[in-house]
């Protein structure tokens, strides 16, 4: 994600930010979550399959002094899905706090890879009525069939040069 479709993109999340449980999926560089964090975000999941990617985010965290604040994860997208959706359907009490919902998801693939199945498994993981950030090449047709068939409501849609960014509310 650009710094200008970053900061479009936060201005548009406003206080929805502040104290959010955030998950950030293919993180990079770890930009975004460390602006949630610098928004007032409670704490933010970094997950991305890059070795110098995690070592990246880990270092810009410290520096940041948020270091506290994130938790990296060095592995496939795919995967911490699958194993956070596990813990959630092997606790009794299925609470949020339990499985570690999220209240706001940023899912920015690189484009070649967006999947509208991978980013319905991701809304599983986010809490009701709560909302999913994807990044998509504007290119790419959106998938309404998709969207409309899945437990989302698209919030709002914006473009930003080859960049589309679609604004997802999970639906309760």
């Amino acid at each position: 994600m650009t710094d200008r479709v970053r900061e479009a993109v936060f201005n548009i999340l406003g206080p929805d930010v502040a104290g959010a449980r955030v998950l950030d999926l293919y993180a990079g560089t770890g930009a975004v979550g460390l602006e949630a964090l610098s928004r007032g975000a409670a704490s933010v999941v970094a997950v991305d399959m890059s070795g110098k990617c995690a070592q990246l985010i880990r270092e810009n965290a410290r520096l940041a002094k948020l270091d506290k604040y994130m938790q990296v994860h060095k592995q496939r997208v795919e995967t911490f899905i699958q194993q956070r959706l596990a813990v959630s359907d092997q606790s009794s009490a299925k609470t949020t706090d339990q499985v570690a919902m999220f209240d706001l998801i940023f899912f920015t693939p690189p484009y070649a890879i967006f999947s509208f199945d991978l980013l319905c498994q991701a809304g599983d993981l986010l809490s009701a009525n709560r909302t999913l950030v994807a990044e998509m090449a504007t290119r790419d047709p959106i998938d309404g069939f998709k969207i409309q068939n899945s437990k989302f409501t698209m919030q709002s849609v914006r473009e930003y040069g080859d960049t589309r960014v679609m604004f997802l509310i999970k639906s309760s």
